[in-house]
């Protein structure tokens, strides 16, 4: 199975170029459409379900597309166009250089939109940045952190946009127009922002991008470190093991596998072995222990190789999961065996989930509620489901979404788009996203995520 990636926005630059094209003429941009369209049509499974087609594509974007009269119109209208698809997976890396070549030095907005509880809300860089700096916002519109996002630069978007998203880039000083709704009085405003920060192109298959999940990323592992590191102090017996992947603790009875934010499952070679080691290492924390809470909030998916190598310590029994494929002579099916090794998790079991487990990390939550009976804490996850696919662009770009999928065990519903549902929500209010610092609220939230799974797996009768 091709290499699944956690995507957290639905369109986010996250490179440069690949190669430099041939002139940014009406060829170019006819044959880059093609390409694009002719993929979409062929690969994505939910064709149908989006009410999309090949002749219906055409009749929507073609004329757009290629009568672009500048890289940023050209760029703006294959984002929109693949945004049609609403695939949680999707990633358009457009080509920098030619973009840049062609509309001078390019700039992007502080505006972010953050997926909390199913709501599209505006982030605000720069108004959080001078919050954490004790300084005041002098940035226009600093107010709107934690609004209902309606509309964004002309696309509604789907679950979150990073601040390096196609539709966020353009020339400097060119604007970007963002629609809101308050969450709780309903009233609505638009704001235009002036794109001007840096796009720092650190190589060229590089672009900086998603500052902000840095950021969060920090947070989160900051938050959950500092609870654990309160209840490890009182514990008896305790231990401690931090790893490349992920952490393991021991806090009385129960063992705590920590999943450390943005690292996916590796495909081969010495990270692999790594990650096998932060297994054994978590194996051994877990010696004795009666009850597991494993942290998947924001696993953000990878390898099929690392993913069978984790569920093989997490599901007892193995499970047959069915993958689908296009191949020269149609549908094709063939099967994965996951699980069956020997568990390093012991009793009852919680799962911790988020906006930001996607992909691998929700097939991991499905398959361990579902084999395990494993109780899931937190808040919706993406709802990826999918592995994806990459296609480059003759312009140079490049086109990744979701293409091949399983087919299911009867026990796991599909989650393609909705994500999966937790038992127990723990979730954050409109209202506490209205306050100075956005990542305060969402750090509360993530910290009573984690009370209400210490609570519940403490309190969960052992087998006899």
């Amino acid at each position: 199975m091709k290499t699944t990636i956690l995507l957290f926005a639905s369109l986010v630059l996250a490179a440069g170029c690949r190669s430099t094209p041939r002139s940014f003429d009406r060829s170019l941009r006819q044959d880059t459409f093609d390409t694009y369209c002719k993929a979409i049509v062929a690969n994505y499974p939910d064709l149908k379900a989006q009410g999309l087609s090949e002749p219906q594509l055409r009749q929507d974007w073609e004329n757009e597309v290629i009568s672009a009269k500048s890289a940023t119109q050209f760029y703006h209208a294959l984002g929109r166009m693949c945004g049609t698809l609403q695939d949680p997976h999707l990633m358009l890396i457009p080509n920098l250089e030619l973009w840049q070549r062609e509309d001078g030095p390019l700039g992007t907005s502080d505006f972010s939109v953050l997926q909390v509880d199913d709501r599209l809300v505006l982030w605000n860089r720069g108004a959080e940045l001078y919050h954490v700096t004790g300084g005041l916002p002098h940035s226009q519109n600093a107010e709107t952190t934690g609004w209902v996002v309606e509309d964004f630069n002309g696309m509604t978007p789907f679950r979150s946009t990073n601040i390096g998203n196609v539709m966020n880039v353009g020339p400097k000083k060119s604007a970007l127009t963002v629609t809101l709704r308050h969450p709780i009085s309903g009233s609505t405003k638009t704001c235009t922002r002036r794109r001007g920060l840096p796009l720092r192109v650190e190589s060229p298959h590089r672009g900086a991008g998603g500052l902000y999940q840095h950021r969060l990323d920090n947070a989160m592992r900051h938050t959950t470190n500092s609870v654990l590191g309160e209840w490890l102090a009182s514990a008896d017996p305790a231990k401690r093991y931090d790893g490349t992947f992920l952490d393991a603790w021991r806090i009385n009875d129960v063992g705590l596998l920590i999943w450390n934010p943005r690292r996916q499952l590796p495909a081969s070679g010495p990270l692999l072995d790594e990650f096998r080691r932060d297994l054994d290492e978590a194996a051994t924390i877990f010696q004795g222990t009666a009850r597991t809470l494993v942290d998947l909030r924001s696993q953000g998916g990878g390898s099929s190789a690392g993913f069978k190598v984790v569920m093989q310590g997490l599901i007892p029994e193995e499970i047959a999961l069915r993958d689908q494929d296009t191949g020269v002579f149609g549908l094709v099916t063939w099967a994965h065996r996951i699980g069956g090794g020997k568990p390093i998790c012991h009793g009852p079991m919680v799962v911790l989930v988020n906006e930001h487990t996607v992909s691998y990390g929700e097939w991991m939550a499905a398959l361990l509620r579902s084999g395990r009976a494993a109780t899931l804490v937190g808040t919706n996850t993406v709802g990826a489901e999918y592995c994806t696919s990459r296609f480059e662009g003759p312009d140079g770009s490049i086109l990744q979404f979701g293409t091949d999928p399983y087919v299911r065990p009867n026990t796991i519903a599909p989650f393609q788009g909705s994500g999966i549902t937790p038992d127990i929500l723990v979730t954050t209010e409109p209202a506490d996203m209205l306050t100075a610092s956005a990542t305060d609220a969402l750090m509360e939230t993530h910290r009573r995520q984690l009370e209400a799974a210490w609570t519940h797996i403490t309190a969960a009768p052992l087998a006899r």
